[in-house]
C-alpha cells in the first residue's frame, strides 16, 4: 500500500506525454509535460511538488517530432512454390517531413528499414466435384422412339476459389428401346358344326372356333398379348392369363351347343346383351344387362323339357344417364318474354318434363307484376322475382332460411301458429304441439263440466218415468183390462175388433211384457 495514503501526503497522477518540441529543431527548443492533483496533502503531509515539467530536446527526438512515417498497400501475395500456398507480401516504408511536404530520408521517422515484410497465404482452387452416375432407370415405353430413361448422380463438392464451377444438372436423360412398336388384334373365325358323340346328331354337343392373337407382322402370339397392354403382357404369365374370365371375353374357342331331338323343347338362340342400365340417381345401385331367348316349339311328353331360365343379367360398370340442361331462345324486346325449355344433351329432344331442376330454370320474362311475386318473402329484381334476403327458393315461393319473421311465415308451415319472440313458431294459445301438429289438448277436451251432469241425471229421469208409465199400464191391463169407451167417449161404448191393428199391436206388447 502507498505510505502516502495513510499518511496523507499529497496524491498526483501519472506524468501525460512531451509534447511536441518548440521549434523546427534549429536552434533546439524545449518539450514539456504536467501532471494533476488528486488529493490535496493533509496538514503535517508531504506537499505534492511540481505539477509541470519543461525539458530541452534533443536533436533526434525534435527531428523524429516534425516528420510522420507513411506506408503503401501490401502488394500481392507471392506463394513460395506454384500459384498457392503460403507466401509473402511487401510493404514500402517512406518519412515526409510535415514543414516541407517532401520524403527525407527514413532515419528521420526512427526506421532502419525502407521496406517491410509479411507473411501470407493463397487459398489453392478447390473444383467442383460430382459423384458416380446411378443406373439408367427402366425405359418408359417399351418400343418407339418415345422411349426415355434417366439416371442421376449427387453433387459433393462446391467450387470455391476459383475452382471449376459446378453444372447444375445432376439427372441424365437419353432414349431407349428404339424398336418398332407391335399393334395386336383379335382373330375369330366364325363357329363350326356342332358335333355330337351320338349316331342320333341330336342333344348336346361342341362346336369349336379358332381364336388367335395376331402381332402387326402377321406372327400369331400369346393371347394376353390382346388382352392387355403390352408391358403387362410381358410381365404376366399364360397361366394367370387363363384364369380370367374367357366368356366375357368372347374369346372362347369352344362351347356347348344344343339341336333338339324330335319331340324336344325348341328354344332359340341367346339375344345380344342390351345396354348397361342402372340408376342415374343412386350411385350405390350397380348396372345390369339382360339377354332373353324364347321357346320356338314346347316338347312331347317324352321329349326333352324346356328350360326354365330364359333371361340372363350380369352386372356392368358402363351406366349412360342422360343428361339435361335448360335452354332458352332469344328475348322478345318488345313483350319482354322469351321461350324456356329443358332439353337432353346431345339429341334434339326437348320439352323434357322433370329431367331438368325447376329451381335453375332462367327466366322467362323481363317483367314483374302481382300476383307474381305476391309470395311472402319475394320481391321484383332485375326484371323477374326473387327471394328476399333471409328467404329461399325460386322466387314464386320462398321459405325463411331460419325461424320466422312474421305469422305468415308460420301458417305456411303449420295452421294454428304464430310467430313468437326470437323468431320461432308456436302454437296459439288453446293448442298444444304434438305428433307434428297443434291440436287441443286432452285435459281441456275432457274437462268436467255441471251442467253436462245435469243434462245426464235430467234424461235419466225421464226415462225413469216412462218406463213406470209402461209397467202401470200392463199391470192394469192384466188385472181385468181397460174399460171400452164409447165412439163419443164416454164409458160403455163398444169393445174393438179383433183384426183392429191397434188391438193387435197392444196384445204383443203385453205378451212381451207379460214374458219379461
Amino acid at each position: 500500500m502507498n505510505p502516502s495514503l495513510i499518511s496523507g501526503d499529497c496524491v498526483v497522477s501519472e506524468w501525460s506525454e512531451f509534447t511536441p518540441c518548440s521549434s523546427d529543431c534549429d536552434p533546439v527548443g524545449y518539450k514539456n509535460r504536467s501532471r494533476t492533483v488528486i488529493r490535496d496533502p493533509a496538514e503535517n503531509g508531504q506537499p505534492c511538488g511540481d505539477l509541470s515539467e519543461v525539458v530541452d530536446c534533443d536533436v533526434e527526438s525534435c527531428q523524429a517530432s516534425k516528420h510522420k512515417l507513411e506506408t503503401s498497400v501490401w502488394t500481392e501475395c507471392q506463394p513460395h512454390h506454384g500459384d498457392c500456398g503460403p507466401g509473402v507480401q511487401w510493404q514500402v516504408i517512406s518519412c515526409m517531413n510535415e514543414v516541407t511536404g517532401l520524403p527525407v530520408s527514413v532515419d528521420w521517422c526512427n526506421q532502419s528499414h525502407e521496406v517491410q515484410e509479411q507473411a501470407c497465404f493463397i487459398h489453392c482452387p478447390i473444383d467442383c466435384e460430382y459423384g458416380s452416375l446411378s443406373q439408367w432407370s427402366p425405359c418408359t415405353h417399351h418400343c418407339g422412339i418415345e422411349g426415355v430413361q434417366t439416371r442421376s448422380r449427387q453433387l459433393l463438392t462446391e467450387a470455391k476459389y476459383g475452382g471449376r464451377t459446378c453444372v447444375r444438372q445432376l439427372n441424365q436423360t437419353g432414349p431407349c428401346n428404339i424398336k418398332p412398336c407391335f399393334t395386336y388384334q383379335w382373330l375369330k373365325e366364325p363357329w363350326g358344326a356342332c358335333l355330337f358323340d351320338s349316331f342320333t346328331g341330336c342333344g348336346v354337343g361342341v362346336e369349336t372356333r379358332r381364336v388367335e392373337c395376331l402381332r402387326s407382322d402377321g406372327l400369331s402370339v400369346a393371347l394376353e398379348f390382346c388382352i392387355l397392354p403390352e408391358d403387362a403382357a410381358i410381365k404376366l404369365s399364360n397361366d394367370v392369363v387363363r384364369e380370367l374370365n374367357m366368356s366375357s371375353l368372347d374369346v372362347l374357342s369352344s362351347r356347348t351347343c344344343e339341336k333338339p331331338c324330335p319331340g324336344d323343347c325348341v328354344v332359340s338362340d341367346w339375344s345380344e346383351f342390351s345396354s348397361c342400365f342402372g340408376s342415374c340417381f343412386d350411385s350405390s345401385i350397380a348396372g345390369n344387362q339382360t339377354r332373353s331367348r324364347h321357346i320356338v316349339a314346347m316338347p312331347s311328353p317324352d321329349g326333352f323339357q324346356c328350360p326354365k331360365d330364359t333371361v340372363e343379367s350380369k352386372p356392368c360398370s358402363s351406366k349412360h344417364c342422360p343428361e339435361f340442361s335448360w335452354m332458352s331462345g332469344p328475348w322478345n324486346m318488345e313483350e319482354g318474354i322469351r321461350d324456356v325449355w329443358c332439353q337432353m344433351k346431345g339429341t334434339s329432344v326437348s320439352n323434357v318434363t322433370g329431367g331438368c331442376i325447376e329451381g335453375k330454370r332462367p327466366p322467362s320474362s323481363q317483367r314483374c307484376r302481382d300476383p307474381l311475386c305476391a309470395a311472402h318473402g319475394s320481391v321484383c329484381d332485375a326484371g323477374y322475382c326473387k327471394c328476399q334476403e333471409g328467404f329461399e327458393g325460386d322466387g314464386l315461393v320462398c321459405y325463411p332460411l331460419e325461424g320466422c319473421r312474421d305469422n305468415t311465415d308460420c301458417l305456411e308451415v303449420l295452421e294454428e301458429t304464430y310467430c313468437a319472440k326470437g323468431g320461432v313458431c308456436r302454437c296459439e294459445r288453446t293448442y298444444d304441439l304434438r305428433e307434428g301438429t297443434c291440436r287441443v289438448p286432452y285435459a281441456r277436451r275432457h274437462t268436467n263440466k255441471t251442467w253436462v251432469w245435469f243434462v245426464i241425471a235430467g234424461c235419466c229421469l225421464v226415462a225413469l218415468l216412462i218406463l213406470m208409465a209402461a209397467i202401470y199400464c200392463v199391470s192394469r191391463a192384466e188385472k181385468g183390462g181397460f174399460e171400452p169407451l164409447s165412439q163419443n167417449g164416454a164409458e160403455g161404448g163398444p169393445l174393438p175388433a179383433d183384426n183392429d191393428p191397434e188391438f193387435i199391436k197392444m196384445s204383443m206388447l203385453e205378451n212381451q211384457l207379460g214374458d219379461s
